[in-house]
C-alpha cells in the first residue's frame, strides 16, 4: 500500500488476493483501534477479534468464513492502512535510543486528552471533530501530527515528555516537575500494582531492579 496524501486517492478498501474489501476509514474507527490496542484488561485474541470488527464490519463474518486460511492478511492490511500505509523502519540510532529509555512512555491518549484534542483541532484547522462527517484517518493523522505549538495540547506533550534529568536550572526543574505530576496520564491498574508492588519490596529492602526493567 504505497500511496501519496498527495498525489492519491485515500484508500477505503483493501485488496486480497484480486479480491477489494471496504474498510472503516473514518478517523473515529482507527482512534477506537487505538485504545483497544492500550487496553491491557483483554487478551490478544480479543483484541485482535474486535480490530477485525472494528475495520471490516459484520463483514468480517463472512471473510472468516470464505478466507479463514488466509486472515492473518487482513490483519496485515489492517494495520498498514492504521500506520497510514507507511512500513515502519528502524535504524541502528533509532533502536539504541528505545533501549537506552527507561521506557516507551505514552505521553497522548485519545481517551483521557479527547477536550484537549478537539479544542486543538478548533484552535488550528477550525474543525470541528464532533460534527465532522467523512474525515479520513490519514487526514486526521497528518492535521494531527502538524499540531501548532500554540495548542494547549501540545504544550501538554512537551510536559509529559521532558526529561527531568537534563534540565540544570532548579526553579525550571520545579517548574516542569510540577507540570508533568498536573497533566500526568491516569496509570493502569496493571501499572499501578506494580509501582505498590515495587515499594513494598523497596520498604522490605528486596531489589525490585527485575521489575523496574520490565
Amino acid at each position: 500500500m504505497s500511496i501519496s496524501i498527495l498525489t492519491d486517492f485515500l484508500p477505503i478498501e483493501v485488496e486480497i488476493e484480486g479480491v477489494r474489501y471496504p474498510i472503516n476509514w473514518d478517523f473515529r474507527t482507527s482512534i477506537l483501534f487505538e485504545q483497544l490496542m492500550l487496553n491491557n484488561n483483554i487478551s490478544e485474541k480479543e483484541k485482535s477479534d474486535e480490530a477485525l470488527q472494528l475495520y471490516y464490519g459484520y463483514e468480517i463474518d463472512t471473510i472468516k468464513y470464505i478466507n479463514n486460511n488466509n486472515i492473518n492478511q487482513f490483519v496485515e492490511e489492517m494495520l498498514l492502512f492504521y500506520k497510514c500505509g507507511k512500513e515502519i523502519i528502524s535504524t541502528n540510532e533509532d533502536s539504541e535510543k528505545s533501549e537506552n529509555s527507561s521506557k516507551n512512555e505514552i505521553i497522548y491518549s485519545f481517551e483521557h486528552d479527547d477536550f484537549y484534542i478537539y479544542s486543538a483541532f478548533m484552535h488550528d484547522y477550525h474543525i470541528d471533530l464532533q460534527d465532522i462527517e467523512g474525515l479520513h484517518w490519514w487526514k486526521f493523522k497528518a492535521l494531527f501530527n502538524s499540531l501548532s505549538s500554540d495548542c494547549k495540547f501540545i504544550k501538554i506533550l512537551e510536559y509529559r515528555s521532558i526529561d527531568l534529568s537534563e534540565i540544570q536550572d532548579k526553579q525550571q526543574k520545579n517548574f516542569y516537575r510540577k507540570m508533568k505530576k498536573l497533566y500526568a496520564l491516569p496509570q493502569s491498574l496493571e501499572e499501578k500494582e506494580k509501582q505498590a508492588l515495587i515499594t513494598e519490596m523497596l520498604l522490605k529492602g528486596e531489589d525490585p531492579g527485575e521489575l523496574l526493567r520490565q
